[in-house]
């Protein structure tokens, strides 16, 4: 993945050590974070294109069999960022967004999904408004022939860092424990009008919205009877 040449080298160096150290975060959590998952899709005998709001990106942490699944990630200085520190530890991605580089990124995540993969989209960005879903998730799931798994995650625990952005970031720090709550498929059919597919895009954003609603109200509930992802990164830091 290249940093954007247009960026002073003070910054590319800001971005390479701040993505350094959130590699051996991730690697870290994989191991000692404890996400528990609830309702999770069959992801060993299909796959999907998963939907997620900006700010919880890092709930691709809970997604089981994640090495046969690609992330679209902006081509901005925050998507390096999650690009440098997922990408060595089994987080593939494609890049590009709505803002940049999206109808390339596009075509090559509904390549990915035709081929077997699972995708997933934050479904929001890449400047929001926040919780407003945009129409390419529903066109990727239409195009690639994968039904749409909206998700949302939360935890109570207190080390957690709000990034500064619009989308208000959440990254978990060490020892979270957190749970992760999936809704159930969304198909998309391949023949689906314009106005059927705008119907879908609503349905995604109602599921997601409500989804983050029941895990604010039944959060200790979900953790108590929801399934711990033991599922851990073998990739190697990396510099580069």
């Amino acid at each position: 993945m290249a940093i954007k040449e247009t960026r002073k080298l003070s910054d590319n160096i800001k971005v390479k050590t701040a993505g350094f150290f959130g590699q051996i975060l991730f690697l870290l959590n994989s191991h000692i974070m404890t996400f528990k998952n609830v309702n999770h899709p069959d992801v060993e005998n299909h796959n999907y294109v998963f939907a997620v709001l900006h700010s919880q990106q890092c709930g691709l942490y809970s997604i089981l069999n994640r090495e046969n699944m690609f992330s679209m990630i902006s081509r901005s200085t925050d998507g390096d960022l999650v690009a440098l520190s997922g990408g060595r530890v089994g987080i593939n991605s494609v890049r590009g967004s709505s803002k940049r580089g999206g109808a390339t990124a596009a075509l090559e995540l509904i390549d990915k999904v035709k081929n077997g993969y699972s995708a997933a989209l934050a479904i929001d960005g890449p400047r929001g408004p926040v919780g407003v879903v945009k129409p390419g998730v529903v066109q990727i799931a239409k195009n690639g022939g994968a039904p749409i798994i909206p998700m949302a995650w939360q935890t109570k625990s207190k080390y957690i860092l709000k990034l500064p952005t619009w989308d208000k970031l959440l990254i978990p720090l060490l020892f979270v424990k957190a749970v992760a709550l999936y809704g159930e498929p969304i198909d998309v059919p391949s023949d689906a009008t314009e106005e059927q597919m705008e119907e879908i895009r609503l349905k995604v954003e109602n599921e997601i919205k409500r989804l983050n609603e029941e895990l604010a109200n039944n959060y200790d509930e979900y953790y108590k009877k929801g399934i711990r992802n033991t599922h851990h990164s073998k990739s190697v830091v990396s510099w580069f």
